[in-house]
């Protein structure tokens, strides 16, 4: 991480739906609160947690 010199792992899934060769639905799955930790900026994604519905 070029903000902090440090390294991390972004783990994630990804998934595709694909129907006759043409994708019909995909959905990324990833750790955001863990990549602003590794960035040392988990305060900045706090206020976003709060804001659902």
């Amino acid at each position: 991480m070029t903000t902090t010199g440090q390294s991390f792992s972004f783990p994630g899934l990804l998934v595709i739906r694909v129907r006759n060769g043409q994708m019909l639905h995909g959905r990324d799955h990833t750790d955001g609160l863990g990549a602003a930790h590794a960035m040392g900026r988990p305060t900045a994604i706090a206020p976003l947690l709060n804001d659902r519905p």
